[in-house]
């Protein structure tokens, strides 16, 4: 028996289900947890529902039946705009597409999440922002470049950047590496890894690539925790 404390549950997933009306995927996740401060890796193919699951977890989209709780709260209960506050308050995300703002600065995209949460605000923010993105290795001379002027590396550190400022509870990451050679994959994860452990937030990385394994406490098989399947159409 492990002598380790128990930690709590940042997230709680427990038979919901969801299916997209237009091609009758369904997805079907019967149990799931996240700690606080773990660092999970969630695997599975293509098309196995991947980014459906972060879309649940996130509120984006609503199951049709079971429940989601993120903390102390079930978020299939919540009306849209509590449920925007506590996405906004809780969820630092990194998109695999990054999503950031072309004609902004780095910095400036740092900035953006604080905005919409006053959970997520710091003291001196653009100090805050600016030594983070250094940590994460954006050269100093690229922080106030714009956005869409950068290497597809450092593009993905200004997002990982706007996903941890603030030290929001849980970071979800959808295959943040899968643009990059496997030398720069590595060394963002170390870097990231190391923003995690100080932050002391929680983690949940989809990836095709389990060669990203040994960054994370736990690997999750999709299959093991969701079952999809087809439906007709009508």
């Amino acid at each position: 028996m492990s002598d380790a404390p128990a930690r709590d549950h940042v997230l709680q997933i427990e038979n919901a289900s969801f299916v997209w009306p237009d091609t009758g995927f369904a997805l079907d996740v019967t149990d799931f947890g996240l700690e606080a401060g773990e660092r999970a890796l969630l695997v599975g193919e293509s098309g196995a529902g991947k980014s459906t699951l972060l879309s649940l977890i996130c509120g984006v989209l609503r199951p049709s039946s079971g429940s989601i709780r993120v903390g102390d709260k079930d978020i299939t209960a919540l009306r849209s705009s509590a449920l925007d506050r506590l996405r906004a308050d809780t969820f630092g995300i990194i998109f695999q597409m990054f999503n950031l703002l072309p004609f902004a600065s780095a910095l400036e995209n740092v900035l953006l999440p604080l905005r919409f949460a006053p959970t997520r605000r710091v003291e001196a923010p653009r100090e805050a922002a600016a030594n983070l993105l250094i940590r994460l290795g954006l050269p100093e001379d690229a922080i106030h470049a714009k956005a869409g002027t950068l290497s597809v590396g450092q593009q993905q550190r200004v997002a990982a950047a706007r996903a941890l400022i603030g030290s929001p509870p849980i970071v979800i990451a959808d295959e943040p590496t899968s643009a990059l050679d496997k030398d720069t994959a590595a060394e963002f994860m170390t870097l990231l890894v190391q923003e995690m452990t100080r932050s002391k937030a929680a983690l949940l990385m989809v990836s095709h690539d389990e060669r990203l394994a040994g960054h994370f406490d736990r690997v999750i098989p999709l299959d093991s925790i969701a079952r999809s399947t087809r439906k007709s159409v009508a």
